[in-house]
This record gives structure tokens, sequence and C-alpha cells, in this order.
């Protein structure tokens, strides 16, 4: 079924305030179009024209969800949110186009620089990038941004007037880092005055690197529902190489904070999980990542990254994919150019983040002589 409800009564908004119906990220890399957010009229009527198209047939830019759903045959942002925008046996009609859905990423503040991410979405790519000149060809258009946003009054306006109301059911925080960012605090308080949040589910999608202070938990027993989302992408070592400048211990320790505050919330179907993106820099250790979560009674879910390409499983050998035990999981072609990306680009992090040699430390597979011969030259800046 293809029929999507976010595209009626679905809104995201990005770190610099444009629009969208969703934030799904398209599987064959095609992004649908976006709206500055003083072009709000026109994003209800694009979204409502594609919500009638979607009755019948899968639109472009909605790969995504189509690829979890028909192919992956797991729960897609379409379906998650259908039981959102129904929840407590609402029904929602034809002709209601409220916003009920929303998620928000208020800015590009954020303390981590992770590997398949940049300056976009992280305030500490833009530093990082800044002290460094020489960007790879193949990253270039991911770390050309030298800016930070937060979000300012206009963008508000359009929060307080469209979406933050008594229609609103799900709300989700993203980022950058949704806890550094007062714009988040300040939109919560105001839901919870107004006594909107009674009926709304509050997600949080936090890198977890922060312990939330009193004020922030003050709130939130005002919600209908509290979900903390934790992004998470790998264990131990792994998750610090992926995740530069995070700790793994002090990250274990508030997820354990997170669960006994949402234990304590007033509703008992409120969670903690992870949010888990599948990459080629943990595709070795996904089968075991996905046991350990489980084995330690934390909740775990995963999207896979569709971008940047270097960052893709599309960089992953066919035969590195059998030894992992992931090739029934995962079907696109494996490309030798995304994975000669992935060497070139992994290797000016590891000397950006002086940590060279630190890709091989992760898995020696990637410098396997017979298949790859090239990978040590290409890795070093070489080729």
């Amino acid at each position: 079924m293809s029929q999507c409800g976010l595209m009626k009564n679905g809104i995201f908004m990005n770190v610099t305030g444009d629009i969208d119906y969703c934030c799904e990220m398209p599987s064959e890399g095609e992004y649908r179009p976006t709206f500055s957010c003083d072009e709000y009229d026109k994003f209800k009527i694009h979204g409502k024209a594609n919500y009638e198209s979607s009755k019948t047939e899968w639109l472009p830019g909605c790969s995504g969800c189509q690829y979890n759903e028909e192919v992956n045959n797991k729960g897609s942002l379409r379906t998650v949110s259908e039981m959102h925008l129904t929840r407590n046996g609402e029904i929602v009609k034809e002709d209601d186009e409220a916003i009920r859905h929303a998620i928000i990423n208020p800015g590009n503040i954020c303390n981590l620089a992770c590997r398949m991410c940049n300056g976009g979405s992280s305030s500490r790519w833009v530093s990082y990038t800044k002290i460094k000149k020489h960007i790879p060809i193949e990253a270039i258009d991911n770390f050309n941004v030298r800016h930070n946003w937060i979000y300012d009054d206009e963008n508000m306006n359009i929060l307080y007037t469209h979406v933050l109301t008594d229609k609103l059911r799900f709300l989700c925080f993203a980022g950058g880092e949704p806890t550094q960012n007062y714009r988040v605090l300040e939109m919560i308080q105001y839901l919870a005055e107004k006594g909107y949040s009674k009926k709304v589910c509050l997600n949080i999608i936090t890198n977890g690197t922060l312990t939330l202070t009193d004020k922030w938990r003050s709130y939130f027993n005002s919600f209908e529902r509290l979900e903390l989302g934790v992004s998470i992408d790998g264990t131990f070592d792994n998750y610090e190489y992926i995740r530069q400048d995070s700790n793994w211990e002090k990250v274990y320790l508030n997820v354990r904070d997170y669960q006994a505050l949402v234990k304590n919330h007033h509703d008992n179907s409120s969670q903690v999980g992870i949010a888990y993106c599948w990459q080629a820099l943990n595709a070795h250790k996904f089968l075991h990542d996905r046991k350990w979560f489980k084995d330690n009674n934390i909740g775990w879910d995963y999207m896979t990254v569709h971008d940047p390409d270097y960052a893709t499983l599309e960089c992953i050998h066919p035969i590195l994919r059998e030894k992992y035990g992931i090739s029934k999981l995962y079907h696109k072609e494996y490309k030798e150019e995304n994975f000669k990306k992935l060497l070139k680009v992994n290797g000016w992090m590891d000397r950006l983040f002086k940590k060279e040699g630190a890709l091989e430390k992760q898995n020696p597979d990637f410098f396997d002589t017979k298949l790859f011969p090239f990978a040590r030259e290409v890795y070093n800046g070489a080729a």
C-alpha cells in the first residue's frame, strides 16, 4: 500500500527552516522538492496533490519507505506515522489537513562529528572543516557547509501558527542535537503551558552524550507519551570511531538513565530505543550489535543509510557480505567506486582526527590485499 497520510497531515522542517511533509531518505538518492517556510500555503497544496496520487502509486522520492516495506519487510516512516495519526481511535477525515505529525530539526547545533554526517547537521563538523582546507573531491559536496543555524523568529512563527496547536499528536525533535538547542526546550514548554501536550507523543532523537537537566525532565510528564531515541551506530570502539568526539561508556550510562526516566513516566507505553544507522562502517558488526542490544534489554531498530554513497552498504563486497551474514538483508549491487570513496574519505577523516590507520583497526577486511590490492594506496590519499 502506498497511501501516505503524512503528505496531508505531516510536516518536516529541516535545520535551515525548509519544509517537506516527511524526512524519509529515498533509497535511490532522488530528493523531493522542499519549500521555504514562507511558502507554507504552496507546500500544503503540493502535499495534498501528492496525497491523492499516493492512493494509487508509490511516488518519486518515496523509495525509502517502499524499500523498507517491500524489500526489507519492516516498518517504514509511512506505516509508523499512520499509527500516530490514528492513535486512541482518532479518525482523520479526508478534508482535515491540520498538522498532526511533525518532525523538527531546529538547527545544526551538535557536539559530535559523525562520519556519515556533515556540517549541514553538525556544528562540530563546521568547526572541523574550517581548520581543514583540503577536502577530498568525493566529500566536498557534503563538507562545504561553513555556517551554523538555529531557528529564527520567522521559523518559529510558522511553527506556532501551523504546527504547535491542539491538533498535534506526534512531535519529533532531531538535529543537530536537540538537547543542546534552546528552541527545543522553548517549544516543549509552550506545549505544556498551553495544555496541548497532553495529547502529544513527544519523541526526541538524541546522541545520548548529554545528561538531561531537571528543567527538561520537569515538562515530560505533561506529554501523553515520551519516546527517547538514542542515535547509536555501533558498540564500544566501533561506535566511537563512527561518532567522533563520543564516549561509549558515558552514552551507555545515559541510556540506562533514560530507561529509568521513561519507566517512571505516567504512560506505560513510553520507551527508549536505539536508532541505529546501518552503514559500511558497521556492516561487519551489524549482527553482533543487534544481539548485544537485545541481550542488554535495550530496544533497537535500524535504518539503512542511502547517502552519502561512501557510507552505504554498496561499499561492501559480496564476499564480505557473505562473511558478515548480511547478504540476504541487503540487495543493492556492490560498487567498487563507492568503496574507493569510503577509503579516501575515511582516510582524510582519520588524518583530520589524528587517528591514522584507525580504519584498518576497525575493519581489517577493507585492506585484504587479495580483494582490494589498491586499498592502502587509496586510503593514504596517494591514488
